[in-house]
């Protein structure tokens, strides 16, 4: 048919229909084949569709069964199947887009589209900008976002989530690969995420569950993982991270970040400046501090504790490695210091427990020591040491400093 026709067919069409522009077609029963019109055409089956659907501007495609094939339209579409989509369903411009079951293909979208998938997506999913995406089950592929967009998915997305910019996304399930964002997005993960977490700045991403690999930052981001994070932290600037359980590898941070583990980091934590973290257990690796970070330790340092200068660190227990710091430092040990402590100019250390080995400090420097140095003492001008036990090796000082043996020291 050509334009401006009104046709009820209360049975089936055979085959194919095809129809220019501003026709309106009711169908009771199936399409045998495809349906392929023009514009502002306005189409109800009551049935099935066994081919595809294509379609330019403006039309209204209302389907109760299913769609066989491929649905491609243009612009400003409505469409409604009540079943599921065989094969791709492509759309450009302000559609609105309804299915009930599933899309058995790739759903590609560019701009300012509405979908609802009652289902699964079991291809793709692109979308460009400022579309609205809901999907009630699984993406068996990859989620791939431009701008602007919202995505809702009842279940998984099973392959990589790779967003642009200024998304809003909520996955209620698990991702089945990476996590991808570029700037200011807003991701939310039921699940878990079965790969990497890479995101470029200003983006918040939640994850209920574990991250299977790493999680890398760059700038000004909030990540909040409920579970473990497999292998490494690494982050660039003016982070918050949160991760619930274990880091399985190394953190890295550059300045400014704000770290929370809520059990042990099980490789080397590495700090430029100005870092707060909190590990709530051990860290079984080194800890290295360059300038102005707060450490605070549940449990244990595995490793050393080698910083710069102005650091502030609190460990609950035990560090099994060399304390080496260098200038204005401030350092509480609750328990023993396996090796050597080695200071340069102007810090506080208490320990609560004992040094196994020696004590070598340069200038200025105040040293409290509820047990006992197992090793010698060295020290410059001006230092204060207070050892609660003995110190069993020994002690070469400058006349300038004071050194004060079997003296308790109550060490908060």
């Amino acid at each position: 048919i050509k334009s401006k026709n009104t046709i009820n067919v209360g049975g089936d069409i055979g085959d194919d229909i095809s129809a220019g522009n501003w026709n309106e077609l009711t169908i009771g029963g199936n399409v045998g084949d495809d349906i392929s019109v023009k514009s502002a055409n306005d189409l109800s089956i009551d049935g099935n569709v066994g081919g595809g659907i294509t379609g330019k501007n403006a039309n209204t495609f209302s389907v109760d069964g299913d769609v066989g094939a491929d649905i491609t339209v243009k612009n400003k579409t409505d469409l409604d199947v009540g079943g599921e989509i065989g094969g791709d369903l492509t759309g450009k411009d302000r559609n609105d887009f309804n299915v009930g079951g599933d899309v058995n293909g790739t759903v590609t979208v560019n701009r300012r589209n509405t979908l609802t998938v009652g289902d699964d997506i079991t291809g793709d999913l692109v979308a460009n900008a400022k579309n609205t995406i809901n999907v009630q089950d699984d993406i068996y592929k990859d989620a791939q976002l431009g701008k602007r967009n919202t995505l809702n998915v009842g279940g998984e997305v099973r392959e990589d989530l790779d967003i642009d910019s200024f998304n809003t996304v909520n996955v209620n399930g698990d991702i089945g690969d990476d996590v991808m964002a570029n700037d200011r997005n807003d991701v939310t993960v039921g699940g878990s995420v079965a790969d990497d977490i890479k995101i470029n700045d200003k983006n918040a991403v939640y994850v209920a569950g574990d991250v299977g690999d790493s999680v890398t930052a760059d700038d000004k981001n909030a990540v909040t993982v409920g579970g473990k994070v497999t292998n490494n932290v690494s982050i660039d600037d003016w982070n918050a991270v949160d991760v619930g359980g274990n880091v399985g590898g190394d953190i890295t941070a550059n300045d400014k970040n704000a770290i929370t583990v809520g059990k042990d980091v099980d490789g080397d934590v590495t700090l430029d400046d100005k870092n707060i973290i909190e590990v709530a257990d051990d860290i079984e690796g080194n800890v290295f501090g360059d300038y102005g970070n707060a450490l605070f330790v549940g449990d244990d340092i595995y490793g050393q504790a080698e910083l710069g200068d102005y650091n502030e660190v609190y460990v609950t227990d035990d560090i099994a490695g060399d304390v080496k710091v260098g200038d204005d430092n401030a350092v509480g040990i609750g328990g023993d210091v396996g090796d050597d402590v080695i200071a340069d100019d102007r810090n506080l250390l208490l320990i609560g427990g004992s040094i196994n080995d020696d004590v070598k400090v340069d200038d200025r420097n105040l040293v409290l020591i509820e047990g006992d140095v197992l090793g010698d003492v060295n020290a410059d001008k001006q230092n204060g040491i207070g050892v609660g036990g003995d110190i069993l090796g020994v002690i070469t000082a400058d006349p300038s400093t004071i050194i004060v043996e079997n003296e308790p020291f109550p060490v908060p």
